[in-house]
């Protein structure tokens, strides 16, 4: 009798599925089913669930009838996320896996790394379904330095109905299988133990609180910018702890902004892991992440004894990535992320960390080698190409189960720029903007070394700093610039490759505007004007030779 009553429980929950437009048997994913016995997921406020996975290896087929064999137990589960929470039907949750008496226990989910927190991130407006995990094996492909979070694919139910194409993915937090850093005890407020490790981010202010402390530097835009404490959370870190942090971060922002922050053993090296800060950014460059540099920004800090400098990461959150977005012109293949704040209407807040870096020629000729390297290698374009079909294909009939569930396609969801008819619309849309955007960094960051002090980008300098008209020139051009306070003026043109062309102006000059006339013909191509005063370079405009 027991077992006519169990074929036809899972009988019914066949047709169930039928029923809900799923056709649902088996998938090729991991399975993983969730029943909180009618309690609704609140947000910030973990109810006690019961979840089961099934994952029988990867590409191996997963029944609905088969026994659960990579979890059956108890869970604390919540809502997560932000706008993703807000303004999509099918959401992200964060639980955590617990024993019998609600304590947490670390378990190796799907294989990932074991710990008893993560997460099921929710891809919705991302109708590719991959963009998250696709940045996270590109950055992975180029380094094996950083942890990055590591993900599997699976098909969700939550209290019988079919949620859809989910990311379980392995939680950013202090751990061995996570961020490998030290940990912080409340009785460790002085000496090397105070050095580390912490955790800070850049963050819209939902979740769990933090810790916060104001940047003593506003951002691009001149908004404030204020960091989160990650770890040690907010009941746990002491008044030493949080000062100690701070005071770090304020050392190295004020010397990142001072006149000698090129210095390589005085600068704001000192301060950085230059490696982790160059993978970060080409990362986020790449996918041209609208969100990169301002939200889900991570970095953190070991112990001095440890090696205890800044590293960036660990990366999260790219799903309004690679073109998938209508706002702050994050559609276009063209544009440096980091100068997002000088698009129109576009009211973001990034810090002036990238833009300074940039004009260190040390920081900015290693991510041009990096890059070009990771071009012939790793981030070869067919090697990416490949690498998008292959995610694709791998949720083949799960995307379709997915669409059927949540039936967006053609249909615009915030924030899409682009609506494909179709899936493979959206994935040819998402492999369209990859090329696109390979080659114009191709083209653009080589010009972050043309000059051997400065970053060579026109719009550093608004017009009432340092103007040339008419530009382009065929012989001749004025030269208006402004000089904030006394000293030595420098004015010099500089080929592409970096090679000083001419000296145009080196001399004492008092604080106001000034102009000359440049009468040094230049040939048909790119030059630059650098501007430089008491030796510390202003700027740079860029120069077009008819």
């Amino acid at each position: 009798m027991l077992k006519f009553v169990g074929v036809t429980i899972v009988l019914a929950l066949f047709f169930c599925y039928c029923a809900n437009g799923q056709n649902f048997s088996s998938s090729n994913l991991p399975i993983l089913q969730i029943n909180t016995n009618g309690q609704v997921i609140p947000d910030n406020d973990k109810i006690t669930a019961k979840m089961t996975i099934t994952d029988n290896g990867l590409n191996k087929e997963n029944r609905l009838a088969d026994k659960p064999n990579n979890y059956n137990g108890i869970i604390g589960i919540e809502l997560r996320g932000s706008s993703s929470q807000s303004l999509s039907p099918k959401k992200p949750f964060s639980f955590e896996t617990r024993d019998s008496l609600g304590n947490a226990i670390d378990v190796p989910l799907m294989g990932l790394g074991a710990e008893n927190d993560w997460v099921l991130l929710a891809p919705y407006a991302d109708k590719s379904l991959i963009r998250d995990a696709f940045t996270y094996d590109i950055a992975r492909l180029a380094s094996k330095n950083y942890w990055i979070p590591k993900y599997r694919f699976c098909e969700v139910f939550l209290n019988g109905q079919y949620e859809g194409v989910y990311l379980l993915l392995e939680k950013i937090k202090k751990g061995k299988n996570r961020v490998d850093i030290s940990s912080l005890k409340p009785t460790d407020n002085s000496g090397d133990a105070l050095t580390g490790g912490y955790i800070i981010k850049l963050d819209k202010f939902t979740g769990s609180p933090s810790k916060l402390f104001p940047s003593n530097v506003k951002a691009l835009n001149g908004a404030d910018v204020l960091y989160q404490i990650d770890y040690p959370k907010l009941d746990d870190i002491t008044d030493n702890q949080a000062k100690y942090i701070q005071d770090y971060v304020n050392a190295f922002e004020n010397t990142l902004r001072g006149s000698t922050f090129r210095d390589p053993v005085n600068g704001y090296q000192k301060f950085v892991n230059l490696d982790s800060f160059i993978d970060y950014f080409l990362v986020t460059e790449l996918s041209k992440n609208v969100d990169g540099f301002r939200f889900s920004t991570y970095f953190y800090k070991n112990k001095d004894s440890k090696g205890g400098k800044l590293t960036m990461g660990p990366l999260w959150d790219y799903n309004l990535s690679f073109g998938n977005g209508d706002f702050c012109d994050c559609w276009k293949h063209t544009g440096f992320q980091f100068q997002q704040y000088k698009v129109p209407n576009c009211t973001t807040a990034i810090s002036f960390w990238w833009e300074r870096l940039l004009q260190d020629s040390t920081f900015a000729r290693k991510t041009v080698a990096r890059w070009q390297t990771l071009r012939k290698t790793v981030w070869n374009t067919d090697r990416l190409i490949t690498l998008i079909d292959s995610s694709a294909g791998a949720i083949v009939q799960p995307q379709i189960r997915n669409f059927q569930r949540w039936p967006i396609l053609g249909i615009k969801v915030w924030p899409n720029y682009y609506i494909g008819r179709n899936y493979a619309d959206e994935i040819v849309q998402f492999k369209t903007f990859l090329r696109n955007r390979l080659t114009w960094l191709d083209d653009q960051l080589p010009t972050f070394y043309e000059l051997p002090t400065a970053i060579a980008l026109e719009t550093l300098l608004p017009e009432s700093i340092l103007d040339v008209s008419p530009n382009p020139l065929i012989d001749k051009a004025l030269i208006s610039f402004y000089v904030p306070k006394p000293g030595q003026v420098t004015l010099e043109v500089f080929g592409q490759n970096g090679q000083k062309l001419a000296t145009l102006l080196d001399l004492q000059k008092p604080q106001g505007k000034d102009q000359i006339e440049m009468n040094t013909p230049l040939p048909k191509g790119i030059f630059y004007l650098k501007y430089t005063l008491n030796t510390e370079t202003l700027g740079v405009k860029k120069i077009l030779g008819m």
